[in-house]
């Protein structure tokens, strides 16, 4: 491990730690430290929850009145959330977002089923935490070895309306979540966050968090969950605390920065490196025949990859590239995800988007998962199979964002490298 502050390398899995030894689970580890940091805090509240497993279990047994009338009473939530709390999760295990949460009603006879199905039937532990309403966040505290910093970086989810009612989307599942970045030590922007309501009060809450995380002698890489409402910025709900997930992990040496700087985002897939010339991909024409294999690849599985005969040409054109995703109309979600899968299995090494599938190290993906069963996986892969950046902006078209003389040509190629530490990423153009 490296001695830097909050490496994002530097808890260590493997390690044997008297203190995880609770069965209770990774979960419940996360939150207790969750009201550590919430102590005195200006920003930070934990929603009242409590831990079930087989010792405890009798609380799931719908003859029991401790959930609906102790608990319940006491906290008054109008609904709770129940998360899987296993003993090889978040602490315990570098993959993070593993479990299936549900959210229901405090009243609803299902908690009873679901609690009973998962503890006493599974011998899972669970956790049950009132329920808060708003934007789901993910917070990662790091060091950047491109910026030679610690960085707190936040993505953010977002309004939408359901069925002529207004919702709040998750960035641990939003692919459209909204990024920042910011430094740890002064709290400075180094790309701010577009939010209006939430903007003004970052740079203090980032400075409270990076002490907090000091004082309890917290000095490796860590990712919190939380959950804000627009309307009271300065109320952030913790519901998590855990080491830097795998997925941002493994940079451990400063990055080239050689070339001309074409973009900066903390919108990054992993950490890596990558070279190639550019190819612009775009949503017309003959690229649209492209994107429809790229699509029919990706779905494919093991071998039945390996048969195919008929996409030599394509294979040809993208091996080795990086793709410049020059899109005009908003790509549908599911659709974001295959062609991102296939373009990687037909050779690209890099691809840059407005609109892409970036990494807020969660394991779940979006709601679209209830219909495509495959989605979360397809999703992950996606972010592992090719380095994926994406701009700062969570909006707009790549050709106005990237420099105007600096675009590929049809016959004058740029040659490009996207560097990424796992927390932020740069694009150089090297030739």
């Amino acid at each position: 491990m490296c001695d830097v502050p909050f490496d994002l390398n530097g808890w260590d899995y493997g390690q044997e730690r008297s203190w995880l030894a609770d069965d209770k689970g990774g979960k419940a580890v996360g939150l207790a430290l969750c009201e550590r940091l919430a102590e005195g805090s200006t920003f930070f509240r934990v929603p009242p929850w409590f831990a079930m497993n087989r010792e405890n279990a009798d609380t799931a047994d719908e003859t029991n009145l401790y959930i609906r009338d102790i608990w319940l009473a006491r906290h008054k939530p109008w609904s709770v959330i129940i998360r899987s709390s296993g003993r090889n999760e978040d602490w315990h295990d570098g993959r993070s977002g593993l479990g299936e949460s549900v959210v229901t009603l405090t009243y609803d006879f299902f908690i009873k089923l679901i609690l009973r199905e998962r503890v006493a039937k599974n011998r899972l532990p669970v956790v049950v935490q009132s329920m808060a309403d708003g934007y789901g966040c993910v917070v990662d505290v790091g060091w950047s070895w491109i910026l030679g910093k610690p960085v707190v970086r936040f993505a953010i989810g977002n309004t939408t309306t359901i069925g002529g009612r207004e919702r709040f989307t998750s960035a641990t599942w939003d692919n459209e979540a909204r990024f920042g970045l910011y430094d740890a030590e002064t709290g400075e922007p180094i790309i701010p966050l577009e939010d209006v309501n939430l903007s003004p009060v970052i740079p203090q809450l980032v400075r409270e968090l990076v002490a907090s995380l000091r004082r309890a002698e917290i000095d490796y890489g860590v990712q919190l969950e939380a959950v804000v409402h627009p309307d009271f910025p300065e109320c952030w709900h913790l519901v998590q605390l855990r080491p830097t997930p795998d997925a941002m992990r493994g940079t451990m040496g400063t990055l080239p920065r050689d070339g001309r700087l074409m973009m900066a985002s903390c919108r990054v897939s992993k950490p890596g490196i990558c070279e190639g010339e550019a190819i612009v991909l775009s949503d017309r024409g003959n690229d649209l025949s492209v994107q429809d294999l790229a699509y029919e690849i990706a779905h494919m599985e093991g071998t039945e990859r390996e048969r195919r005969f008929d996409d030599e040409e394509e294979r040809t054109m993208l091996s080795g590239k990086i793709i410049l995703w020059d899109d005009q109309r908003f790509p549908k979600s599911e659709w974001t995800v295959y062609r991102t899968l296939g373009i990687a299995r037909l050779g690209a090494v890099g691809q840059i988007a407005v609109r892409t599938i970036v990494n807020s190290s969660h394991g779940t993906f979006l709601r679209l998962a209830d219909v495509d069963p495959n989605l979360v996986r397809k999703a992950t892969d996606a972010k592992t199979a090719s380095l994926i950046f994406g701009t700062p902006k969570s909006y707009g078209c790549l050709r106005f964002i990237w420099p105007r003389d600096a675009w590929p040509q049809p016959n004058a190629p740029i040659r490009l490298r996207i560097v990424s530490d796992g927390i932020y990423g740069e694009v150089y153009r090297i030739s």
